[in-house]
């Protein structure tokens, strides 16, 4: 009896001929592969994650709720201090911190927005 143990079935079978076995093992290597590349950090998630962010930081740079001024100029400065470390990390390759940096930068745009620091309605952009 043979068995090909796969993360979601085991295939058992008293013979195996080597065609089948060539195409279980390359469908479990297949998947694998597309496991890894949806939990890997790659440059086109990085820049995606980062124009997302941009943009979100241009949406409150015009959205600063009245007498909040100086706690806007705080976040926007802290946003922007972590958009430049994201492209610092990504120029060196280090895109685990790079996308770290992004996540940081947006966290800060949300913390305003929640404050009602910025006037912000975009849900999508936003935890309002």
């Amino acid at each position: 009896m043979i068995k090909i143990i796969d993360s979601e079935n085991i295939y058992t079978k008293k013979t195996w001929d080597i065609n089948q076995l060539k195409r279980k093992i390359h469908q479990r290597n297949i998947g694998g592969l597309r496991q890894m590349k949806k939990d890997k950090i790659t440059k086109e998630k990085i820049e995606k994650y980062y124009s997302i962010t941009k943009k979100a930081l241009g949406i409150v740079k015009k959205s600063i709720s009245q007498n909040r001024e100086k706690e806007a100029k705080e976040i926007i400065q802290m946003v922007e201090c972590y958009l430049s470390d994201s492209k610092h990390f990504e120029k060196n390759e280090d895109y685990t911190n790079s996308f770290g940096a992004i996540y940081y930068a947006h966290g800060w745009l949300d913390c305003g927005a929640r404050l009602k620091i910025f006037n912000v309605k975009d849900n999508k952009l936003f935890t309002v």
